[in-house]
């Protein structure tokens, strides 16, 4: 289960960033309204779903790129490893 994911390096993306899925600590009454959008692991309570926004060419499809690019290499390590000499 991915829980943060950090990128630095990755086509635009030059400063670290870190995408967190974990769900804050808050008390109040909007928060509260949201927990529907919660699931708990465990001590930890995790976010079904975030949102990415940010000015044109910020970088957003960047983050997407590379979640994806970690998805790929997570499913598809055997064939990775097969191919390594």
């Amino acid at each position: 289960m991915i829980l943060e994911i950090t990128l630095t390096n990755f086509f635009s993306i030059n400063e670290k960033i870190t995408l967190d899925l974990q769900a804050a600590n808050l008390q109040t009454k909007e928060a509260r309204a949201l927990a529907d959008n919660t699931f708990a692991v465990g001590n930890e309570r995790l976010l079904k779903t975030v949102a990415i926004y940010g000015a044109n060419a910020s970088g957003k499809s960047n983050i997407i790129k590379a979640v994806k690019a970690a998805v790929d290499m997570i499913l598809d390590w055997k064939t990775q490893a097969r191919m390594t000499p």
